[in-house]
């Protein structure tokens, strides 16, 4: 994770309150940044959504810490 200077601190607040907000729609079944919230998300789609990169999500998802299903083939 990167150190943020005391200069970069109002910028990335505002960003993390911007997630809780999206976050806090989907998870109350209201609309997020314009667009009704899916049932599921692919990882590459969670991943672009939380801001994280691709090996983090299956991390979250190996340790049970992000809910998930593997997708019928």
């Amino acid at each position: 994770m990167e150190k943020l200077t005391f200069e970069q601190l109002p910028e990335a607040i505002e960003l993390l309150l911007e997630k809780i907000t999206r976050i806090e729609q989907v998870l109350s079944g209201g609309e997020a940044a314009g667009t009704t919230a899916k049932q599921m998300l692919t990882t590459e789609e969670a991943a672009a959504y939380m801001g994280v990169s691709l090996s983090m999500v299956y991390k979250l998802t190996y340790r049970r810490e992000l809910p998930c299903i593997q997708a019928k083939r």
